[in-house]
């Protein structure tokens, strides 16, 4: 439920963004269409494509994963190299 909350208040703010644009007579296709914004649109889309994906793949793959199946397992082995039962071993089922 708070997930459409989050993405209802984005929509929210989008719209009153625009209003207030469309109040002080600015229209937002000629920012979206000038070259300075086009400039900076494909310099950050190179450099997302470039730099930043490969970092965040290379740290997800490796780091990450590693983390999540083999880190977690450990982690869950207890102190001391002691081994953990599962619950339902504890608890008497009738």
């Amino acid at each position: 439920m708070t997930d459409q909350r989050g993405l209802l208040k984005t929509v929210i703010l989008i719209i009153i963004a625009i209003a207030v644009l469309a109040y002080f007579g600015i229209s937002a296709l000629d920012i979206i269409a000038s070259d300075i914004f086009q400039t900076v649109l494909a310099f950050s889309i190179n450099l997302w494509n470039s730099h930043i994906s490969p970092i965040i793949s290379y740290l997800w793959s490796t780091v990450i994963i590693e983390f999540i199946t083999g880190g977690l397992g450990e982690f869950f082995q207890g102190i001391g190299g002691e081994t953990i039962e599962p619950l339902e071993n504890k608890i008497p089922i009738e």
